[in-house]
């Protein structure tokens, strides 16, 4: 009901792509949906697979 009701305010940032890879890397990612962060209202999704978790490089490499 509420996602119906303003579902922009519940969209994901870069498309659902992963943030790290989108932003830093320049590529488009598929993410795990258990590997977020809201920050500022906004949703922020990341790939965690093969031993790689993208939003701890996000946080280690300061990109936001």
């Amino acid at each position: 009901m509420l996602f119906k009701a303003n579902s922009k305010k519940y969209t994901s940032q870069y498309g659902g792509y992963c943030v790290y890879a989108s932003e830093v890397k320049g590529r488009k990612v598929d993410i795990n949906p258990k590997n977020f962060e809201i920050r500022d209202r906004k949703l922020y999704l990341f790939y965690n697979a093969l031993g790689t978790n993208t939003f701890d490089l996000w946080k280690k490499e300061g990109a936001d």
